[in-house]
């Protein structure tokens, strides 16, 4: 797997190592094609509500943006899923 030479996350996509995860949990068996794609650019843009750099940041067009990712998402969800991350990649 290649990274990015400042980078600490990879770079690659791994779907392949994500559904054999999930095939072993047997859970998550109706994972939407996806789907933490769409999560990332709806939490996000409600997060910074700005489509410019959401597009950017999840490699959309604005107008994608607009016309995919406009979920209502709380703002107290927005945290939760933020956490999380930060959780996870604590040197963000």
């Amino acid at each position: 797997m290649s990274r990015a030479a400042d980078s600490e996350l990879p770079i690659a996509n791994c779907p392949n190592e994500f559904n054999h995860v999930r095939r072993l949990a047997g859970r998550f068996t109706d994972w939407p094609q996806d789907a933490m794609r769409h999560s990332f650019a709806n939490y996000y843009l409600a997060k910074h509500r700005n489509e410019n750099h959401t597009a950017q940041e999840s490699g959309n067009s604005s107008q994608a943006i607009h016309s995919h990712y406009r979920e209502l998402v709380r703002s107290d969800d927005v945290e939760a899923c933020f956490g999380i991350y930060r959780a996870t990649w604590p040197r963000l």
